[in-house]
Formats: C-alpha cells, structure tokens, sequence
C-alpha cells in the first residue's frame, strides 16, 4: 500500500475533562454501539463499553484524540491518511492513522480490534462478556506494552464509561406500543360511550 497523506493534526475529541468527558463517552460509545449492530452483534450496548473505556486510555478521555483516531494506531501503510504525533512509546514524532469523521474512524478501529492479531481477545469479550480479560488478552496481543497496572487503570476505565452510559435504553419502538395502546384504549371508550 502507497505511504499515507500526511494531514494536519486536529483535536476532535474536546478536553478531556469534565462535561467533555462525559460527552466524548457518550459519542464514542453510540458511535461504536451503530458500528456494532450494523455488523450484526445483538449486544452492542454492552459490548461497546470495552473498546471505549480502552480509547480512553488511548486517548486522555478524548484530550489527545486527533483527527478521530480513537485507538491512537501507527500507519504502517495501512490507513491512506495519517497525522503526525510523538507518542508515548516514541523516541520521534511518527504517523498515525487520520480519520475524516467519527464513523470512518471508528469502524476502522473496530476492523483492528478484529483481526486475526486480536480475534481470540474479541471473541473471550463476545462469549463471556469479561471485558477485563479481554483488555488483558488485547493488550498481551501487542496492542501496547503488557503490565498489570495498565490492567488495573482498565477496570477503573470501564467504570467511569459504565457509569455514564448507563444500562441500555428501552428498545425505541417501545413507545410505540404505548402510545398504539393508548390510542386503542380511547377508541374503545369511545365506542362504549357511543353505544350508550
């Protein structure tokens, strides 16, 4: 694959604090939570939040999320856009993958996590839903650097994006059914007093 274009780097993830946070969760999550039930997982709320939480160390809770690259991944070729950026692990700033929008990038961060690199890590979270061991078994696959403290941080992580989440909304037809049973409870007293 040809070398990437090499874009301006652009903060798109706010602060990293505060209502940014929060806000950065939500957007990542939802975004993540379409992606995943475009390609078919029943259970995309709930598997959602550990990507999420991961993109949070990754990127400070969005502060250093440039140019929607929400796991922070090297271009190695791969991505046909990249910004440049001096990473933690950098001795000199590199490429890294650039994204044009929150979709794109996370529907390619996605295809990373689903690699056959990290498949066995994706498919321990699908299975067993242990977002912990599959952090654990991401990171033991090379994602970053292996120590149990960056586990640690996790747990702390998926928390914070739990908690502000929350559980799943009702699915959004449900007031449908509420308000079609409303309208055919009025209807029949309406009948019912016509009648008398």
């Amino acid at each position: 694959m040809a070398a990437a274009v090499i874009v301006p780097t652009t903060r798109t993830g706010g602060s990293g604090t505060g209502a940014d946070r929060d806000a950065w969760i939500r957007s990542r999550h939802a975004a993540l939570v379409a992606e995943l039930r475009r390609r078919g997982y029943g259970n995309a709320w709930a598997l959602a939040m550990a990507p999420v939480a991961h993109w949070a160390e990754e990127t400070g809770w969005g502060g250093h999320e440039y140019d929607y690259a929400i796991g922070n991944v090297r271009s190695v070729g791969q991505c046909p856009l990249a910004h440049m950026l001096q990473g933690g692990d950098d001795a000199v700033p590199r490429p890294y993958c650039a994204y044009r929008s929150l979709d794109e990038g996370v529907a390619r961060t996605l295809d990373l996590i689903l690699a056959p690199r990290y498949a066995a890590a994706w498919q321990h979270l699908t299975s067993t839903g242990d977002a912990v061991g599959w952090y654990d078994r991401l990171i033991r696959a090379g994602w970053h650097p292996y120590s149990p403290e960056a586990v640690n941080d996790y747990r702390s992580q998926l928390a914070r994006v739990a908690r502000t989440v929350g559980a799943e909304p009702a699915a959004s037809g449900g007031w449908l059914y509420v308000a079609a049973g409303a309208l055919l409870l009025g209807a029949a007293a309406l009948i019912a007093t016509e009648r008398r």
